[in-house]
């Protein structure tokens, strides 16, 4: 039997059980990995090339290297085999050079044309204005053409992307003889339809006084730009993340405001955290970074979020997968399922150094979730891969097959074939090359020929395929 008093003792001890089991269920579930984890363990590897402050991308089953820096500033081009395993190969450096030596330039991709913006001469001279493109004709991308169209100020450290046509230059500094100036501009490019430059830039909605002006890696999520860490114009870096709001009409940025911040178990302030987004997640990794009393030293923690609908982002989460040392100023590239983390600076490993971690992602890139009955059709299927796409001959010295050539083309004909306009690539083709605007310059689909082509097949079973033209809004484009 129990007295008042011992009731009253007994609910309250059940009471507090019933907290600390709330709060253990708190705490597992905001830090279990088995579910939300995106990425597995990294693996590392030597690959005899040691480089840091360069740029990375990934490009028909090859990563490169581009330019950097150690004791002395680079100008070579470096490019690898990716394997089906998530390995890399054996570094091959091009006969041809970087047009400059440079270091903390930054680069952008728009349709496959890739753009090479800014950076240093050295570590302690002087900032570029340069802006160098590499064209899709090409089977090794070691061809880069000076624009003729430059950045509207010599500048490095900033970040670059692209967003529709429109290419950002965001924040970054300037500098002269060893001064260095923080800037905090952000102008944009709209890139022509044959892939070079307006002639001239138009500034949008400056980083305001409080976040980071360089040092920060950008992300675009669907809506908004994402900086993540950086140092502000007082040279004092930051674990603040932003967000610029970009109206999607006019590419104009119309807000830039602090979103959820890197935590600070570990580190109060990062600079030069690599960062990508690979499907809904975005993934943070390495940078140079102070603990609490200041100590600079840098990081081996990598740090990811997921991306809401609305383009926003939730609360970062730390990975149980460190690096497998701690590593700044590498660059930091996606291939499938597979990420890479290349060169750098390591305090653990006593310098520059060669080493590529590489790890598994289990991560959907597909950024919807719907499908439609349409029948795949692929450019590589051996029905067609071999035949010559448009007169590839006359425009490429190799490689002229649909097999290299055809992904526009396939896709043409699966929409076609949804549509009842029953095709494959070899026979639309053909078909385009009997149009006198079939193809437009060196092998370009003209789609108006396409739309043209459901025309002329027009039957009492499919449709006729055309464009029209919508005023612009949030849901359509111009």
């Amino acid at each position: 039997m129990l007295y008042k008093g011992n009731f009253y003792k007994f609910i309250k001890v059940i009471l507090t059980l019933m907290l600390f089991f709330l709060s253990l269920l708190t705490i597992f579930s905001k830090h279990s990995y088995a579910i939300d984890e995106p990425i597995e363990g990294w693996l590392s590897v030597d690959k005899d090339y040691t480089i840091a402050s360069h740029i990375s991308f990934v490009d028909s089953g090859k990563v490169y290297i581009v330019a950097g820096a150690t004791n002395t500033t680079s100008q070579h081009i470096l490019y690898a085999d990716l394997k089906q395993n998530g390995g890399i190969g054996d570094w091959v450096i091009s006969q041809k050079d970087f047009p400059e030596k440079t270091l903390y330039h930054s680069i952008a991709k728009f349709n496959d044309f890739y753009y090479i913006l800014g950076g240093a001469d050295s570590l302690n001279q002087n900032s570029l204005s340069s802006i160098y493109i590499s064209r899709p004709d090409q089977e090794i991308r070691d061809v880069w053409t000076k624009s003729e169209t430059s950045l509207p100020e010599e500048l490095f450290s900033g970040g670059t992307l692209t967003i529709n046509d429109n290419l950002y230059y965001i924040g970054g500094a300037t500098k002269y003889n060893g001064n260095t100036t923080f800037k905090n501009s952000v102008f944009i490019n709209k890139i022509q339809s044959d892939g070079t430059l307006n002639s001239n830039w138009k500034s949008t909605l400056p980083l305001n006084n409080e976040q980071p002006w360089v040092g920060f890696s950008p992300v675009f999520t669907g809506s908004r730009i994402i900086l993540v860490g950086g140092k502000d114009k007082n040279n004092i870096a930051s674990n603040k993340v932003y967000e610029g709001i970009v109206d999607m009409n006019t590419g104009e940025i119309d807000l830039w405001q602090e979103t959820h911040s890197l935590p600070t178990d570990d580190f109060v302030s990062f600079n030069g955290v690599k960062v990508i987004k690979v499907g809904k997640y975005i993934i943070a990794i390495g940078g140079t970074v102070w603990d609490t009393d200041y100590n600079r030293t840098n990081s081996d923690i990598v740090y990811f979020t997921d991306i809401n609908s609305d383009g926003s982002i939730n609360p970062w989460d730390k990975s149980v997968h460190k690096l497998p040392y701690n590593t700044c100023c590498g660059s930091l590239v996606s291939n499938k399922d597979y990420l890479y983390y290349i060169g750098g600076f390591s305090v653990d490993l006593g310098g520059y150094h060669d080493r590529i971690f590489y790890l598994k992602h289990n991560i959907d890139v597909e950024p919807y979730e719907f499908s439609l009955d349409v029948e795949y059709q692929s450019q590589i299927d051996p029905s067609w891969e071999h035949f010559e796409y448009d007169s590839a001959s006359t425009w490429f010295a190799s490689n002229l097959s649909i097999g290299k050539w055809g992904c526009a083309l396939t896709s043409a004909s699966m929409v076609l074939n949804y549509f009842s306009h029953p095709t494959n690539p070899k026979l639309l083709n053909d078909w385009l090359l009997s149009q006198p605007d079939g193809f437009i310059r060196n092998g370009l689909v003209n789609w108006l020929a396409i739309s043209r082509y459901t025309k002329l097949h027009k039957n009492s079973n499919n449709s006729i395929l055309e464009f029209n033209r919508l005023e612009a809004s949030n849901f359509t484009l111009r």
